[in-house]
Formats: structure tokens, C-alpha cells, sequence
């Protein structure tokens, strides 16, 4: 089940455990305990999600019955617990029990040990999401240090951790600092599994997302290819396939490539429904995709239907990253202003603005939040306004780096109507 799991191949490891079951339960050995943390991520990932959360939670009580002398086990079975609620973006749990599981450590005598580094790599992602972004930059170090004191050669581990502070880098707006972490995790993913191998996948998409936000779409989409090739020769059955062709869609469409980038969402929505189906937060990761597609492509009606489905659907699931829900209410707010719902727009706009400009301040999306609310404050005639606001959104820092020009010019004609 490990070497299957580790393959990415949880339904098999899942049909393999899950006969045993109950006789796990009833052993309650260290053994045992290690099968049913096994079965509960194979149940997690193979459509299967609230029964493998219920499991996780059942082998956390299960190993707290050892006492003193199980702790160890706890730990382990906590982190395990925390990782399948992250792997499912429930982030508010996840956060919770990772949060409890490093109290537990801090109170037995902080020893290090490799589950600790998945202990602070879950508190990182799960602060980060829940827009902690202090302690999330904190836990992504920690996790690095204590990978960088296990081992002394390029590793699965450091790598994973690596590229996770990377992009955690990137949507920052911190490009600079993020390159060499993306390269650094690329390269011991490619030292440690060769390059054609699904275990680089993420940190081939790393690239992608770099050189996105840096406006060189082309190359973005270049990694994402590379990524894609990989999948389909491998037959990957795994989250990051359906991301990749979303991602490089997204990609095609910056730069005009519509037919590409339609066919790659589709191709992306038909992949996740495989994986888990519609009523899933991975799901919402494409369709938010598919919100740029449609903009891109001046389809205003289908970006707002996208984005109310998307909104919806993390209620209902009660998960996803604050961060993209800003995204989304902003793509929502272009397409109310592309459809002359100026008025909702601009409550949109306004409502998100601080808590973005809070969690990224320099994030992609600010100088395109301000430059929306500057279109709208002039629609609604609202010069002053609309003048204070081009021009902070002039003054934002890497302002023009993927702006269009013209909505430089406009804004430029906004802060200084005399000119």
C-alpha cells in the first residue's frame, strides 16, 4: 500500500487495506495504526473523501488510547489527519489540527523528526490559505531548516517544501525571491527522479506560475507542456494533471490563443470530473481557470455565471484559500463592469480591495483592483474619486508589468484629465 500510494495509485492501495478494515480498528497495534493511516489517504484520494476523514479522525483517537507511550503514533496520526483535510482545502480544520499536533510535540520535548517537517509544511499551506501570512512564511522556513538537518542531499522532502515556498513566494509578488527556490526544487526533483519522471510535476507547474507572473506567457505555457507530456505518458492520475492543462489554458488565452486555451479547459473540467467529480473544491481550481478563458474572450455573461458557481460551490464545501476567493469576487467584478453593472461592480471592487492589498500587497491582482475601481468611479461620474484612485493605481509597485497599455493611457487620462 505505501509503494502504491507513493505511485499515486490510491484506489489500488485502498482495495488492497480496506478488506481489513475493522480487524485494523480492533488490533489497535502500531501496525494496525499505520495500515488505517494508510487507508484513510488512499480513501481521501480515490473518491472517498469523507470517509477517509472520518478514518483519519478515528486513528487519531485510536493511537491517543496508547497513552504516553504511543505519542509518537499520535503525532503521526495527527499530521496525517491534518494532511488529508489540507489535501482537500479544507483549510479552517486543517489549520486547527495541525496547530494541535505541534502542540502536542512542543509539549513532549520538541524532538525532531522527518513527520515534523509535514507538520510544519501543513501549518504553512494551512496558514497561508487562512491568510495567516506571517506565520505561514514562518512554518514554510521551519520545514525547510529541519529538511535541510535530515538530510545532506537532494531529497523528495526539501524539495517538496522548497517549491511549496516558492509559489507561496510568487503570489506574494515577490518574484525575485521566489526564482531560486522554484529552480532549486526543479532541480533536486529532476537529481532525485531523472526529468520525465510525475514526480517533478509540481515543480514544473512552479515554473509555469513564475513565468506567468512575470507576463512571459509563452514560457509559461512551455513548462506546462512539459508537464502535460509527462501525464499523458505516465497516465498520471492525479490532481496536478487537470491544474497543468487549466494553467497552461489560462496561459494561451493571454496571448490570443483561444481555440488552445478553450480546448485545454475542457480538457481540464473532463480530467477533474474523473478525478472527483464536480461537487469538489479541485473543481472550482479549474473553473477558476476557465473565469480568465472567458474573459479573456469578452464572454462577460459566462465569466459571471463561472464565478457565481465557483463561489457557491466553496460555501457549500466550506474550504478553498482565502486568497483565490478575492480572485474570484475580482474576476466577478470585470464582468459586472464589462456588462454595465457598474454600481455591484464597484461594491465588489471596494469590498475586497483592503483585504487583498492586506494578504498581497504586492500581489498580481492589485494594480488590476484599483484600475477597475478608477473605470468605475468615472462611469458613475465620480471624478475625484476616480482620479485619487488611477493614480494610486499608477503608483502601485511593478505597475505596468503586464498591464495593457491602454489601460495604462486610460488611467494616465483619469489622474489627469488637463493633460
Amino acid at each position: 500500500a505505501q509503494a502504491l500510494i507513493h505511485k499515486s495509485r490510491y484506489s489500488e492501495a485502498s482495495a488492497l487495506l480496506a478488506p481489513l478494515r475493522e480487524e485494523f480498528i480492533q488490533q489497535s497495534t502500531p501496525t494496525a495504526i499505520d495500515a488505517l493511516i494508510l487507508l484513510s489517504k488512499a480513501l481521501v484520494h480515490s473518491h472517498r473523501a469523507d470517509d477517509g476523514l472520518a478514518l483519519a479522525r478515528e486513528t487519531v483517537v485510536l493511537a491517543q488510547s496508547k497513552g504516553i507511550q504511543g505519542v509518537n503514533q499520535v503525532l503521526e496520526a495527527m499530521i496525517n489527519e491534518a494532511s488529508n483535510l489540507i489535501d482537500m482545502q479544507r483549510f479552517q480544520e486543517g489549520f486547527r489540527s495541525a496547530d494541535a499536533a505541534l502542540s502536542l510535540w512542543h509539549q513532549t520535548g520538541e524532538t525532531p523528526s522527518r513527520q515534523i517537517i509535514t507538520l510544519y509544511e501543513n501549518t504553512a499551506v494551512a496558514a497561508e490559505a487562512n491568510g495567516d501570512i506571517s506565520r505561514a512564511e514562518d512554518s514554510y522556513k521551519q520545514a525547510i531548516a529541519l529538511g535541510n538537518l535530515f538530510f545532506d542531499q537532494p531529497s523528495p522532502v526539501i524539495a517538496w517544501d522548497t517549491g511549496l515556498y516558492g509559489t507561496f513566494l510568487v503570489a506574494q509578488g515577490r518574484l525575485d525571491d521566489a526564482e531560486p527556490y522554484l529552480r532549486d526544487a526543479l532541480d533536486m526533483r529532476r537529481k532525485t527522479f531523472g526529468e520525465f519522471d510525475p514526480h517533478t510535476l509540481y515543480a514544473v507547474a512552479g515554473m509555469g506560475k513564475l513565468d506567468f507572473a512575470k507576463g512571459d506567457f509563452e514560457k509559461a505555457a512551455d513548462w506546462y507542456s512539459q508537464g502535460i507530456e509527462v501525464c499523458r505518458a505516465h497516465s498520471v492520475q492525479s490532481v496536478i494533471c487537470p491544474r497543468l492543462f487549466a494553467l497552461r489554458g489560462r496561459t494561451y488565452s493571454q496571448y490570443g490563443q483561444f481555440a488552445n486555451a478553450d480546448q485545454d479547459v475542457q480538457e481540464a473540467m473532463q480530467l477533474q470530473r474523473k478525478l472527483s467529480g464536480e461537487e469538489s473544491l479541485s473543481y472550482a481550481y479549474i473553473l477558476e481557470n476557465l473565469i480568465v478563458v472567458q474573459l479573456s474572450q469578452q464572454q462577460y455573461k459566462d465569466a459571471l455565471a463561472t464565478a457565481d458557481s465557483v463561489l457557491e460551490l466553496r460555501k457549500k464545501l466550506n474550504g478553498g484559500m482565502l486568497q483565490t476567493a478575492l480572485s474570484t469576487r475580482f474576476y466577478r467584478a470585470e464582468a459586472l463592469l464589462a456588462l454595465d453593472r457598474v454600481d455591484d461592480a464597484l461594491k465588489e471592487l471596494l469590498d475586497i480591495e483592503g483585504e487583498y492589498a492586506r494578504l498581497l500587497p504586492h500581489g498580481e491582482l492589485q494594480f488590476g483592483i484599483l484600475a477597475a475601481q478608477a473605470k468605475a468611479f468615472e462611469r458613475l461620474h465620480r471624478i475625484q474619486a476616480a482620479r485619487e484612485i488611477a493614480k494610486r493605481a499608477l503608483s502601485v509597485e511593478q505597475k505596468g508589468k503586464n498591464a495593457n497599455p491602454r489601460i495604462i493611457t486610460d488611467l494616465k487620462r483619469i489622474a489627469n484629465p488637463t493633460t
